[in-house]
């Protein structure tokens, strides 16, 4: 009873994983490939070696998981185990079908605490609130900002070396315009505070930019 017990945890990990990795891999290439900055295969296999690698370079998330609950030891542990696993597989089957961005680690450390509470065992609650729920609500914010700022940066340089140069065309050619940069990254850095009204035409200038390089090459 128990190596059976066993054997099926260990299947059902498994399956969790095959869902992870299908279910994240594909969040984390989405933007590569949309943008066709990279082929899907590529960006598929840069995805498998690195989710491989990282695997085996640190195991800090690993513990986090493991710190969210008091694991009965025995069979009621595996049962507790098992039930998250499935509770974290079903939950990664609706939103790769509706195509619901989300973390197949939040999902099985919900399951671990779902699974604990209804069998008895400890939630450390303070565990969860700190590395889980606080990060997930500020991850999505700092993103937001910290891209904002991004962009912002490279369309102001984009224009002030366009300036510099004399035309749009010379922006990544013109070896003239190098000695500038540092001008214009002075620039930059005054116009993130004082947004120049002008930036809605770097604006418009990236946007049809971008729509040329979206249309096929025939």
């Amino acid at each position: 009873m128990d190596l059976a017990l066993v054997v099926t945890v260990v299947v059902v990990a498994l399956a969790f994983d095959y869902t992870n990795g299908f279910h994240d891999a594909a969040n984390a290439i989405a933007t590569s490939v949309s943008t066709r900055a990279l082929t899907p295969r590529l960006a598929l296999t840069l995805a498998a070696v690195m989710n491989f690698v990282g695997a085996l370079l640190g195991q800090e998330v690993a513990h986090t998981v493991s710190d969210t609950i008091g694991v009965p030891s025995g069979n009621h542990g595996l049962v507790v185990v098992l039930a998250a696993l499935l509770g974290a597989i079903t939950w990664n089957l609706i939103t790769w079908y509706f195509g619901l961005p989300s973390s197949s680690s939040h999902a099985l450390i919900g399951g671990l605490g779902g699974a604990a509470l209804a069998a008895g065992a400890v939630v450390h609650w303070q565990t969860i609130l700190d590395k889980v729920v606080i990060p997930m609500v500020i991850s999505p914010v700092v993103g937001f900002v910290a891209a904002f700022l991004v962009m912002l940066s490279i369309m102001l340089y984009a224009s002030c070396i366009a300036r510099s140069s004399g035309t749009h065309r010379t922006i990544l050619s013109s070896s003239e315009s190098l000695p500038r940069s540092r001008s214009c990254m002075i620039e930059i850095a005054v116009r993130l505070f004082v947004i120049d009204p002008q930036w809605k035409i770097v604006c418009e200038s990236t946007r049809t930019f971008a729509d040329r390089s979206a249309k096929p090459t025939s």
